[in-house]
């Protein structure tokens, strides 16, 4: 049967043009408020294993309420089968290392201990990129349910998203007020008093957004914070701590009311425009920052 599936043409433009018009929309992902459990970022049905990255937001951004996917090959080793005229999604990936066998200075295996050839992992010096299509469960005859998400009553305190943000190392000062910021200098979060937020959506959706601000800090993954507001740094640094705060909130389990991004969203799209690849560098840094803060 054929199977169809992303036209090929440049990879990091399709995608960039259709995050632009998801921005323009209000529409993109992580400009939209979600209940907890509403949303799952996309994963691999086959391996269980999360989508990263710009990859992450892409599949999530096809429209499909089961946030399971997997390639042709999988789905038949499996005894699935893709639809027929399904179209598939194309991800990217990176190879930065590899393994390769140590070896002395004559070129022979270095062995150890056990007598098998000793193994290190080594820098390659060109990155090596591939891609792979993957269709969505819902492409997918004879793939089970997606088992229902409990819907039960939720605690008003999510213990999980308060450990984190204690575990965090970040001093965070309550002030009455209307203003959420995070100052490098002081390495310090400044919020309004819990009890102003609209309820845990605008509050943790606004703390996880400082803190992966503050994760910039030199002491952490060292990113330049130096960008006034209006500025292209500024934009850039917002959308990273955007993206992170949804993964975040995914993750963590919470309800997500993110910000107004009215200030933001030309700076991104121009951003876009110019290097249809920032948007991947934004997503690979908030997959970063999400890692580092539930680390």
């Amino acid at each position: 049967m054929t199977i169809h599936t992303t036209p090929k043409k440049d990879y990091a433009s399709t995608v960039a043009e259709r995050i632009i018009e998801l921005i323009e929309t209000g529409e993109a992902i992580w400009m939209k408020p979600w209940k907890a459990g509403e949303l799952r970022l996309p994963y691999n049905a086959a391996t269980d294993k999360e989508y990263r990255g710009m990859n992450s937001l892409w599949l999530a951004m096809h429209g499909y309420s089961d946030p399971r996917w997997i390639t042709f090959n999988q789905a038949v080793a499996a005894g699935y089968k893709v639809k027929k005229g399904s179209n598939g999604a194309l991800v990217e990936y990176w190879k930065f290392t590899e393994e390769r066998i140590k070896k002395d200075e004559h070129g022979k295996p270095v062995l150890g201990e056990d007598g098998k050839p000793i193994k290190i992992t080594v820098k390659l010096s060109q990155p090596r990129g591939f891609r792979a299509v993957v269709f969505n469960a819902q492409q997918i005859e004879g793939i089970p349910d997606l088992p229902v998400p409990d819907t039960g009553i939720k605690p008003v305190v999510n213990v999980a998203a308060d450990a984190m943000i204690a575990a965090s190392g970040v001093e965070i000062r309550h002030v009455v007020g209307n203003k959420a910021f995070y100052n490098p200098v002081l390495d310090s979060i400044t919020l309004p008093l819990r009890s102003q937020f609209k309820g845990n959506g605008e509050f943790y959706a606004t703390t996880f957004h400082e803190l992966a601000h503050s994760t910039g800090h030199k002491s952490r993954l060292d990113r330049d914070l130096t960008g006034k507001f209006g500025s292209e740094t500024y934009a850039k640094e917002e959308l990273r701590a955007e993206i992170a705060a949804m993964m975040l909130a995914e993750k963590l389990g919470t309800d997500f009311l993110p910000r107004n991004h009215a200030g933001y969203v030309q700076s991104w799209i121009k951003a876009l425009r110019e290097d249809p690849r920032e948007i991947f560098k934004a997503a690979s840094e908030a997959d970063r920052i999400k890692s580092y803060l539930l680390s």
